[in-house]
């Protein structure tokens, strides 16, 4: 039995609804959170993709001094599931 959109909603948690307004407007979702909670902000976001939305994810690590060209890349290149650019010096 399929449950109406209606009824999901209000169940969302927040990253949850941000996710899903941002598909059904078919933009790019950009999430800003603080160092200290990356590591559960990735975590959550792993899941929300894999579990509620059923996609398979990939987690781009980039700092300022990524290059277009070296995040262009790991974009296309779909053979690794977690990716993380070198740091620059």
């Amino acid at each position: 039995m399929e449950r109406k959109i209606q009824t999901i909603v209000p169940e969302l948690s927040d990253l949850e609804l941000a996710t899903l307004v941002c598909l059904i407007a078919n933009e790019h979702c950009i999430i800003r959170a603080d160092a200290e909670d990356l590591d559960r902000v990735q975590n959550e976001l792993e899941l929300i993709a894999t579990n509620t939305f059923g996609f398979r994810h990939a987690t781009l690590m980039c700092s300022q001094d990524s290059r277009v060209e070296e995040f262009g890349a790991l974009v296309v290149d779909d053979t690794r599931v977690d990716v993380c650019l070198p740091e620059r010096q």
